[in-house]
């Protein structure tokens, strides 16, 4: 990861790292990893110059208007979280499959009942 990013960002790397080494094998997941902390560092980017200007600006002609940073900040957000979802897909294994009740053993069926077994 490069130097240039935020703490926030190098932290949300060195623990999807720690908890998931596999992903450095693995060239789609360590993209979808990036993707993540370049948005990380987006979304902190956005909230600051909205924390410093407020939520509502001026215009050119003193009108007030949301400022451009929310729809920044909104982006960032949902790249944020596309990236997470496409890298946590990458480490969990799909679910497996549930068997049909004529499949289980388990699972009486009407002959049960009548002295017949399962």
């Amino acid at each position: 990861m490069r130097n240039e990013r935020s703490t926030e960002a190098q932290a949300l790397w060195a623990g999807v790292i720690r908890e998931h080494p596999d992903v450095l094998d693995k060239p789609a997941a360590l993209g979808h990893l990036q993707a993540a902390c370049e948005a990380q560092d987006q979304v902190r980017a956005a909230q600051r110059r909205i924390d410093i200007d407020g939520q509502i600006i001026a215009n050119q002609h003193g009108e007030p208007r949301a400022h451009p940073a929310l729809r920044a900040l909104l982006r960032a957000n949902r790249q944020l979280l596309a990236s997470l979802a496409a890298l946590r897909a990458n480490w969990v294994p799909a679910r497996p499959q549930r068997r049909s009740r004529s499949d289980r053993a388990d699972v009486c069926t009407p002959n049960c009942f009548s002295g017949g077994g399962h």
